[in-house]
């Protein structure tokens, strides 16, 4: 049998095909590129995040939130209500200046905060922790303006020492992404 220009375009075809499988499509795998970053920092006043304390126990010292709390009673629980108000400050949502509709607020798990913890911190308005992904606070847009949470201190240094309190604590605002 003699080859016609059929069986030639199909051998040619399949020849190709099969190449293509055997040395790639000619996509790449990686690109690196340089490209200029532009960022600014604002106090927690200011930021995406506003962070606000109540004076006596929280203050902004610099561009950061500090908390105080000098003569806790020891084997007592003390709470210390209105310490800190979490509030977002990410734009409207229904424009472009927003990421997201709604935050989730918490307090990173770290050892020595917790409900059974030597410092547990709670949503004022529920009395529920507020350590933890899976404890957080929902703060949405509503109205025109971003809700808050109030935050409360509890000390509880009848099963725990004052050294169990960790000296720093991250606060989170999640957009569930």
């Amino acid at each position: 049998m003699g080859m016609n220009r059929r069986k030639v375009l199909v051998g040619l075809g399949t020849i190709v095909a099969g190449g293509g499988v055997a040395f790639g499509s000619g996509a790449f795998s990686q690109v690196s590129a340089k490209r200029t970053i532009t960022a600014n920092t604002v106090g927690d006043g200011s930021a995406y995040l506003d962070l606000s304390g109540d004076g006596s126990y929280v203050s902004v010292n610099g561009n950061q939130v500090e908390f105080t709390f000098d003569s806790l009673n020891e084997n007592a629980t003390s709470e210390f209500d209105d310490i800190l108000t979490v509030t977002v400050n990410a734009g409207d949502p229904s424009t472009s200046d927003a990421i997201a509709s709604s935050y989730d607020i918490y307090f990173e798990d770290v050892t020595g905060v917790g409900s059974s913890s030597a410092l547990n911190f709670e949503n004022q308005d529920d009395n529920s922790t507020l350590v933890g992904s899976g404890e957080a606070a929902s703060i949405s847009y509503s109205g025109g303006n971003w809700g808050s949470v109030n935050v409360r201190a509890k000390f509880n240094l009848i099963n725990n020492a004052v050294g169990d309190v960790p000296s720093n604590v991250t606060i989170v605002a999640d957009d569930g992404n």
